[in-house]
């Protein structure tokens, strides 16, 4: 079928392969044309044989007029770049088919009248060139209504255009992020094994398996941007296996998880990002025992992620890092203002917390 397409002259194609909408708009825009015929030919009854034959030549001739004028309006060049204004193209254009379609409908009228007194009766109603003028009014608001509709859609696919080149752009630009996230997370996590060896060769063993264990859940995640919040906290909880062994009693770790919330999607390693934070920031550089605890929840005009641990808020250092940085671009390319991050100080407790907002507001919570 589409061989046979490809082999008909222009036009046909046109004829062919219109949507449904046109040519939905154009019965329901012709069927006034049809009925207008009626009062242009004046003859009593109205709904003789001979005027419904008349009304349908001219309805069929201008329809094909129309066919026409959509292709010239398709493929010249001319109009697309603004070389002539449509002020003199579409007139003349809109002339020329309505001149045209008179005559094609006179000729018609001329050779059925051998056939029908009838018919010649409505021939000699209707002469040569007098139903142009009606047809040329016809095409010029069909004209403007084509080309004003053609011009909308033109608009929204470049608009869809446009998004569809953001949105790649977008997952392009988090797929980047997301490289660095392993290769950073990685780093640190070898060098944790490494000084645990010097320490506790048992223990390093055993957290080299845990760390196996989480690559390989790295690599079957590889190539999503978000993951349900359940297995990301699956991924989290494996990380915490690892940190618990080596920190021993010196790490707690507690959660508070709303079950309900475990089927909502989250940028993957945004909950490990923020608990790695709070060990790096919080449990390493005191010698005294850390307590990580983690949070989600509802909250105002959505819900929340958080980690709250022991420490004082340290500004250069917790902004600085390839992690949270690359954690906010991630969350802004993905969410917009839909989400909001941030650390701040409460009591003697550090918070990270990302709230994400049903209604796309980002308000404060």
């Amino acid at each position: 079928m589409n061989n046979f397409l490809s082999q008909l002259p222009s036009f046909s194609r046109t004829l062919f392969c219109a949507d449904i909408k046109f040519w939905l708009l154009q019965l329901l825009g012709w069927i006034p044309f049809f009925l207008f015929q009626f009062a242009l030919i004046g003859n009593v009854p109205l709904l003789a044989e001979e005027n419904i034959v008349f009304a349908s030549l001219a309805t069929t001739f201008a329809i094909f007029g129309s066919l026409f004028l959509r292709l010239i309006y398709k493929k010249d060049t001319a109009l697309r770049v603004n070389r002539y204004p449509h002020i003199i193209v579409v007139p003349l254009a809109s002339l020329a088919i309505a001149l045209g379609a008179d005559l094609l409908l006179n000729q018609s009228l001329l050779g059925l009248s051998l056939f029908s007194e009838r018919l010649a009766s409505v021939g000699n109603l209707q002469p040569a060139w007098s139903n142009a003028p009606f047809m040329f009014l016809s095409y010029l608001i069909w004209s403007i209504l084509y080309l004003l509709i053609t011009k909308q859609r033109h608009l929204q696919a470049a608009i869809r255009e446009r998004q569809d080149m953001t949105l790649a752009l977008r997952e392009s630009q988090i797929k980047n992020l997301e490289n660095q996230l392993n290769p950073h997370f990685m780093f640190n996590t070898i060098n944790n094994i490494r000084a645990l060896i010097l320490v506790d060769g048992e223990r390093a063993r055993d957290s080299l398996s845990k760390f196996a264990d989480i690559m390989r859940a790295q690599i079957n995640y590889e190539g999503n941007a978000s993951i349900t919040l359940k297995d990301e906290l699956q991924f989290v909880r494996d990380y915490m296996d690892l940190m618990l062994l080596q920190f021993g009693k010196r790490l707690e770790y507690h959660e508070q998880i709303d079950d309900e919330l475990l089927t909502q999607t989250v940028p993957r390693l945004s909950l490990h990002l923020l608990v790695e934070n709070a060990i790096k920031h919080g449990v390493i550089p005191t010698n005294e025992a850390g307590k990580l605890a983690v949070y989600v929840g509802y909250a105002k005009n959505g819900w929340y992620i958080a980690t709250r641990n022991k420490g004082t808020l340290n500004i250069d250092k917790s902004s600085s890092g390839i992690g949270l940085t690359n954690l906010q671009q991630r969350l802004q390319y993905q969410f917009g203002e839909g989400c909001q991050f941030k650390i701040y100080q409460q009591g003697d407790e550090v918070v990270s917390r990302i709230d994400f907002y049903h209604n796309n507001l980002a308000q404060a919570v």
